[in-house]
């Protein structure tokens, strides 16, 4: 059995939400995340869940995943996320807002997720909404806070360092600090990286 089996990102139109069945949600308002000691042992797909045709956002999460796929290169592991799919469909603003204000509520994931939610397949589903979450219309913004959101997907809690990918609540960081007129994504800390290569080693995916 894979030691993670499902992750969901929610992204929205200048906009993000964040749901991981069963490991964290974390809302736009209130980021919550849980800091998870082992990652996967596959590598996962990723399903987008778009309503349209050609939609701009596709993009930008496929490039937040060669990112990833970038910096788990210069980490001399073999861990990769996987294949992007485009899938038709959609999940309800209120689903998304209900997650959302389960883990404001409580601090917890939810322990029932909507059918909406249950019917996607995909290890890593983005699921592209124009519910209003939070704007991502400046510059260099949304590159960032979707790959902030995939650091969450492969295993990363927040930081407090405002210069770093990863900072978030109950740090002050918010997305505009990653404003830029140069398009670049922010780094991640030592401990960051460190963190990474004990889930992901070199001899990936047998036990580092």
């Amino acid at each position: 059995m894979p030691i993670m089996n499902r992750r969901t990102v929610t992204f929205s139109l200048g906009s993000i939400a964040l749901g991981m069945p069963s490991l964290c949600i974390a809302q736009p308002a209130v980021q919550r995340s849980l800091a998870l000691p082992r990652g996967w042992n596959f590598a996962p797909s990723i399903s987008v869940l778009l309503t349209e045709e050609g939609d701009p956002r596709v993009a930008l999460v496929a490039d937040a995943a060669a990112f990833w796929n970038n910096v788990f290169s210069e980490l001399a592991t073999q861990f990769r996320l996987g294949a992007l799919t485009q899938v038709g469909g959609a999940v309800p603003v209120q689903d998304l807002k209900m997650l959302a204000a389960n883990i404001v509520g409580t601090g917890r994931p939810a322990r029932e997720l909507p059918e909406s939610v249950r019917r996607i397949t995909g290890n890593i589903v983005v699921a592209l909404s124009d519910g209003d979450f939070i704007s991502l219309t400046l510059p260099n913004v949304a590159r960032n806070v979707i790959a902030h959101e995939f650091g969450h997907a492969i295993g990363l809690s927040h930081n407090a360092d405002p210069t770093m990918l990863m900072c978030g609540r109950p740090a002050s960081c918010r997305p505009d600090l990653f404003t830029s007129e140069v398009p670049k994504y922010f780094p991640l800390n030592e401990a960051e990286k460190a963190h990474l290569r004990r889930m992901y080693s070199p001899s990936w995916p047998a036990p580092g």
